[in-house]
């Protein structure tokens, strides 16, 4: 993977996955998406839920036309998203939120097995933004959970199971 600064530039599954890895670290404040990936892991690709030491980050995914596919044998309950496991935890990401803001691509689920859960789970942030995306085969496009200010602008989806967007108070 390249790497300018704090911006990185996926090729792969394997580049995206330690992207996100890195943002924990503060090594990358944004993502750049140049290649169609397909992540055959049936892993999720979880976002970082520890409260960064910086207030005030945003982490941008800039997808540029390309798209992020599940392409795991039975399909991922999250492609990318957090796993927020407690209240504490919640609570802790609130006070020192994180921005995400992911544009200008497209996310595929699968419909393999049980199929893909979400495509975009976000939690505990503060000016969110999702734009310009795709969302297609899966339960639910985005959900965002406990996102004070957050948008979602300019999606399009075919075969969403459930919802294409769900705005929730949190768990």
């Amino acid at each position: 993977p390249s790497t300018v600064g704090r911006i990185r530039y996926c090729y792969t599954e394997t580049d995206l996955r330690n992207a996100v890895t890195d943002i924990n670290s503060n090594l990358v404040r944004e993502i750049n998406i140049v290649n169609e990936i397909s992540c055959s892991s049936a892993l999720p690709i979880w976002l970082p839920s520890a409260a960064p030491s910086e207030a005030n980050i945003k982490i941008v995914f800039e997808l540029n036309g390309n798209s992020i596919f599940d392409r795991s044998p039975t399909g991922m309950p999250v492609l990318i998203g957090m796993n927020i496991t407690d209240q504490t935890m919640a609570m802790s990401l609130a006070n020192r939120p994180r921005t995400y803001i992911f544009r200008d691509g497209k996310m595929c689920g699968t419909k393999l097995g049980s199929g893909t859960g979400t495509l975009i789970d976000i939690a505990c942030s503060q000016f969110s933004v999702v734009e310009n995306m795709h969302f297609e085969n899966a339960r639910k496009g985005v959900r965002m959970r406990f996102c004070m200010f957050g948008e979602i602008r300019n999606i399009s989806s075919n075969d969403i199971y459930d919802i294409v967007v769900e705005p929730t108070r949190g768990d």
